[in-house]
């Protein structure tokens, strides 16, 4: 059987307890990106918990974007093409299968209903903040993110106030800066705006990658793997909630 068949039949796979989440790390891990390998190696760790009772379907690893989506970037090829033409005004420059994922805004047609490939029932992205321009290396704490625009923006909401509750009652600092102090923040980040059209979504700053005792934190396998568990147990919760 192809590997497009195997991914799809397992991601669709459906019995009373399974849901299908899936995670999104942020950015390129093949790069020099400190971040994005932090990133990656915290879905990994949630990856694994969430294999347990559900499936797991993780959009990139070490080599590269998962099979499924470079094979919906070459069957869907207008549409991308046509998208990346109208935020950058650029043509097809004949880019290498799964490339064209490095810009959110063509990642995102991937979520919207009439692409929907596979039968998900949450997205989660994951990253670690970092201040602006001549911002503060103390900064620190984690943030959830939510769109507040779509069909899903309310579960999208609740989602992001359970992943919250359930990281401060485990000890964890919520962000220290502006507007994120109370831990979870309305934006319309486009890949957000886009998954809330058919899935419930947040994006989750896991904690500041320029702090040193976040940065420390995000490559200590003992902390991640703790932390990984109770974002789990709160997605957990919410799926249970759903039903």
């Amino acid at each position: 059987m192809a590997l497009k068949h195997v991914l799809l039949s397992v991601l669709t796979a459906t019995s009373v307890n399974a849901a299908t989440i899936v995670l999104d790390p942020g950015h390129e891990p093949w790069g020099d990106s400190v971040e994005a390998k932090a990133n990656l190696t915290f879905a990994q760790s949630l990856e694994r918990i969430i294999a347990r009772k559900h499936t797991a379907f993780l959009t990139l690893n070490e080599n590269g974007y998962a099979p499924l989506l470079v094979d919906f970037e070459k069957n869907h090829r207008q549409d991308v093409t046509q998208l990346r033409r109208e935020y950058t005004g650029e043509k097809d420059q004949h880019m290498q299968p799964g490339m064209y994922f490095q810009m959110l805004h063509v990642r995102s047609l991937f979520f919207q209903p009439q692409f929907k490939t596979y039968n998900a029932d949450l997205f989660v992205s994951i990253h670690y903040n970092a201040p602006g321009a001549g911002g503060s290396n103390k900064l620190h704490g984690f943030c959830i993110y939510y769109s507040a625009c779509g069909p899903r923006a309310q579960e999208s909401r609740d989602l992001a106030i359970a992943i919250r509750n359930a990281l401060v009652a485990n000890g964890y600092t919520k962000s220290t800066t502006g507007g994120e102090k109370d831990g979870i923040l309305a934006v319309d980040f486009t890949v957000l705006h886009h998954a809330n059209k058919a899935v419930p979504g947040v994006l989750i700053e896991l904690g500041y990658i320029t702090n040193k005792g976040d940065r420390a934190a995000a490559f200590n396998n003992d902390a991640v793997a703790k932390k990984a568990s109770v974002i789990y147990k709160a997605l957990d919760d919410f799926l249970s909630r759903r039903k």
